[in-house]
């Protein structure tokens, strides 16, 4: 790495670092929220420790280990492309102090080079984490030897360069096809959503790790899906055959590979860096301006509609905050056209149960969806260095957090009434019962949206450079998104469940109403606490 590239790459990270905060800063706010970052950041990567190690020990305990190798190169390929697509656009494209940087002495492979190894070792600690996890089930299998140890960790760190090299290509393509556009937030915002969506609605190992077989035969299905996916991915391959076969030529293509793509797109991108920033900051061809009737709104209107405004204004937050909309609404439509007999058998082949049984935690399966990602859990925080503008307009604090969640009402409840019934018909239910499952998704989207208030006012950070360490990396975010999981994870089940002995999904409806109001009610009170 150049000498140049290397001071930019310091400079971000010290900039942005929680440790560097802790270290030098005597501000006991910004030290508070450094240390509740690291403590959240640390649960979420021992909870997805525990979820990868788990799964590799599981392999190798029935005698499954050596395809570990090919599991850990499709982690390192599959969760680079997603996570750098998302956030590509934001590091390397019309971030916030672009003109400072770039009037710096330093030239623009440096500057372009500099964002992309950033934006690399924030995210490395996951992909290391999940490499890990598989060397500790590969070890466990008896396979591990020092050589093989020496290039499992050589690979670990070049790999992903590939993925989140083709996943920033692809942010280029979409910012120059989006700058074209009069809304081109909104268009790169489609874009990037259309190449995502497949991923997330791929089956992956749902209808083989959701049979009632045993853990033996899941394991076995696991490394047939495996194998039959990486006769698509060669670098899957070139890794198990250097770890489990020693061929070191195969080594050596991954790392030249991830070398050659590196230089390749960088030197392609820099020569038409400042042009795309140039279109991309540009507005639209220009349009006469007219001076018409100017409308009145109450204040709480105004600024759910100043809300919509600024998630229109970025194509990052209109794609987080959006996609489990996107998807929702997909998943709803399906419904309308496929009975419920075919789901169930697709999800759980074999197994006697009624669809009116699993109905329950399907107003739970939307809400793990829409409540991802609340627009409340950032929104205060991404007014940034704007936020002195709301202190001395005559806005009152509560009126300001009352626009705030109205928005987010607008963009959740009507999407989780429309699956809900959606699945009604589906699943044929009851009037009654498709009455109080809308009732429970809409009580559960207003639960999400108040939490998700309580944490973006509890953990506000007004300092950030790049809205994405608001919008991806957010203390907010985190301690909105670890519950959120945990909770959605335990309450289909239990829903299964209840209903299985109940059988009465009104009752478990307005059950579910009740503890979400609950839950409202706490948070309200906790929004009520960080409000000022």
């Amino acid at each position: 790495m150049p000498s140049n590239t290397l001071l930019l790459v310091k400079t971000f990270l010290r900039s942005t670092s929680d440790i560097n905060v802790l270290k030098y800063s005597n501000d006991k706010a910004k030290r508070k929220y450094a240390t509740n970052s690291l403590v959240g950041h640390v649960i979420l990567a021992v909870v997805l420790l525990g979820y990868a190690t788990a799964l590799s020990v599981g392999l190798a305990h029935y005698g499954q280990a050596q395809v570990l190798p090919e599991i850990c190169a499709l982690l390192l390929i599959a969760m680079p492309f997603m996570l750098t697509l998302f956030k590509a656009n934001g590091y390397l494209f019309g971030f916030k102090e672009y003109d400072m940087i770039m009037s710096m002495p330093f030239s623009v492979k440096n500057i372009v080079s500099a964002k992309f190894w950033y934006m690399y070792i924030m995210s490395m600690p996951m992909y290391g984490l999940m490499s890990l996890a598989m060397l500790i089930g590969y070890g466990i299998g008896g396979y591990l030897k020092a050589w093989s140890l020496v290039e499992w960790i050589v690979v670990t760190f070049a790999l992903p360069i590939i993925p989140m090299v083709i996943a920033s290509a692809l942010g280029a393509i979409i910012v120059r096809i989006g700058s074209s556009f009069k809304y081109k937030n909104i268009v790169q915002a489609v874009i990037i959503t259309i190449l995502i969506l497949p991923a997330f609605f791929a089956r992956f190992f749902v209808e083989n790790t959701m049979n009632a077989e045993g853990a033996e035969t899941m394991m076995n299905s696991i490394v047939d899906t495996v194998g039959s996916t990486t006769k698509y991915i060669p670098f899957a391959k070139w890794f198990s055959e250097a770890v489990n076969d020693g061929v070191i030529s195969s080594f050596l293509i991954i790392v030249a590979c991830s070398i050659l793509v590196y230089e390749l797109f960088f030197i392609i991108l820099s020569k038409y860096y400042r042009k795309m920033n140039s279109q991309l900051s540009a507005g639209a061809g220009s349009k006469k301006y007219e001076l018409t009737s100017q409308k009145q709104t109450n204040m709480v209107k105004a600024i759910a509609f100043k809300e919509f405004k600024r998630m229109l204004g970025s194509s990052t937050y209109l794609m987080n905050a959006g996609l489990g909309q996107v998807m929702v609404t997909f998943m709803a439509i399906a419904l309308l056209f496929v009975k419920p007999e075919v789901i169930i058998k697709s999800m759980m082949p074999g197994a006697p149960i009624e669809s009116v049984m699993v109905f329950p935690a399907v107003p739970i399966l939307f809400y793990f969806f829409l409540g991802m990602m609340p627009t409340t859990c950032c929104s205060p925080s991404l007014e940034g260095k704007n936020y002195w503008i709301m202190q001395i307009l005559p806005v009152s604090p509560m009126d300001d957090n009352k626009g705030k969640m109205l928005f987010n009402f607008y963009l959740t409840i009507p999407f989780g009434v429309f699956a809900t019934i959606a699945a009604s018909i589906c699943f044929r239910v009851s009037i009654i019962d498709a009455l109080f499952s809308v009732i429970a998704i809409t009580s559960l989207c207003i639960f999400s949206t108040v939490y998700g208030l309580r944490c973006g006012l509890k953990h506000r950070r007004l300092d950030w450079e790049n809205e994405i360490e608001v919008i991806k990396q957010g203390m907010a975010v985190s301690m909105n998104i670890i519950p959120h999981l945990i909770v959605g994870m335990i309450l289909m089940p239990l829903t299964v469940m209840a209903n299985y002995y109940i059988h009465n999904v009104a009752v478990i409806m307005l059950a579910l109403t009740v503890i979400s109001w609950a839950l409202i009610f706490f948070a309200w009170k906790g929004v009520k606490k960080y409000t000022r």
